[in-house]
């Protein structure tokens, strides 16, 4: 199974995060290790229970039962620390800025970042969690 779309959505927050200037440099880290831990650890345990339930023809019920509670188990794991991460961030930008206009802007551009990380979350639970 690709997992490339997660390795790819794991970079662009590793790009956001080390973007910010006032992250010590001990949290970015951390947060670096624990997604890479967590996708390595997710892949690692997709593969062995594709691999335990792929040599029946055709696939039983029970693996597909097993794989979306780990996707789902996993879901959780990446997007409510990212959901906190980013609620984090719009309160440090929030109180940075000064104009009244600049924070009815940013508070308009929490809607696309709402609607991306739900895209983001449907696309992950679709791709890794589906069920026939």
């Amino acid at each position: 199974m690709s997992y490339g779309v997660s390795v790819f959505f794991i970079l662009v927050l590793m790009c956001i995060i080390a973007s910010q200037s006032y992250l010590p440099k001990w949290l970015k880290w951390l947060v670096g290790v624990y997604y890479s831990l967590g996708i390595l650890l997710f892949s690692y345990l997709q593969t062995r229970l594709a691999d335990k339930w792929y040599v029946h023809t055709p696939v039983l019920d029970e693996y597909w039962d097993a794989n979306s509670r780990l996707t789902d188990l996993f879901a959780a794991v990446f997007f409510i620390p990212v959901c906190i991460f980013f609620f984090i961030l719009y309160y440090n930008w929030f109180k940075k800025l000064k104009k009244p206009l600049h924070r009815v802007y940013l508070g308009i551009s929490v809607v696309p970042v709402l609607l991306i990380g739900f895209v983001c979350f449907f696309m992950f639970e679709f791709l890794y969690g589906y069920r026939p």
